[in-house]
């Protein structure tokens, strides 16, 4: 999913400055685009507690995250795509890391207002993933062993589909139909609880949660 996300993020910022130039000689349309950058707090409680009943550090709840976002405008209504990927440390290879990734359509409205401010309620459904990879220390074996049977290191995941609702601020730009984005707050909470699984392996008995996913983001953007 990580290498989707940067390839449209690659499209979209090579077509953007034509697309700009293009739209300088005419009206621009009602359109939307933003990148984001913020943090992340999630709680897997039922994985972390069998964690901590099997003494392995607990997952990590709080995260950076980036993304983006791109909607168009239909009169007040606004249809929206977002996408976002957070991780609990800059280094994928350090111990217990995890890894969250969503990208989700919305709706919403530009129409409440306070002066500049714009007050942008939003709610939207997509699909969210967590990686988790965990490293058991203390563990002995032969070096066949830990090629075949033994290892010390496992990844879990999790997936499944989301709401998403949200509340977005934007300030107008005096005497223009153009606005810059703010930031954002929303809560992402899943409609299902979802089994955890060792990624490439079948296992049983495994705990489940639900995604539940608080979120503030730095928006970085303008539309109209």
């Amino acid at each position: 999913m990580m290498k989707q996300l940067l390839t449209i993020s690659c499209i979209l910022l090579s077509i953007f400055p034509v697309y700009s130039q293009e739209m300088s000689k005419r009206q621009f349309p009602p359109l939307e685009f933003y990148f984001s950058a913020g943090g992340e707090y999630n709680n897997p409680g039922n994985l972390n507690e069998r964690l901590g009943a099997l003494g392995v550090d607990k997952a990590d709840k709080f995260g950076m995250a980036g993304g983006f976002g791109l909607s168009y405008r239909i009169q007040h209504v606004i249809l929206g795509l977002n996408t976002s990927i957070s991780s609990s440390s800059f280094r994928t290879e350090d111990d217990n890391h995890v890894k969250n990734s969503y990208i989700g359509f919305y709706l919403s409205t530009n129409a409440l207002r306070a002066n500049n401010l714009i007050i942008s309620p939003q709610v939207g459904i997509g699909y969210g993933e967590t990686r988790a990879r965990f490293v058991k220390e203390g563990v002995t074996g032969t070096f066949d062993e830990f090629l075949t049977t033994t290892s010390n290191r496992v990844q879990l995941e999790n997936k499944g589909e989301a709401l998403d609702f949200g509340i977005a601020f934007k300030k107008a730009k005096p005497n223009t139909d153009f606005y810059k984005t703010l930031f954002k707050i929303g809560y992402r909470h899943g409609l299902k609880e979802k089994e955890w699984k060792i990624t490439s392996a079948s296992v049983t008995g495994a705990p489940t949660d639900r995604i539940r996913n608080f979120y503030v983001q730095l928006l970085f953007g303008f539309g109209r």
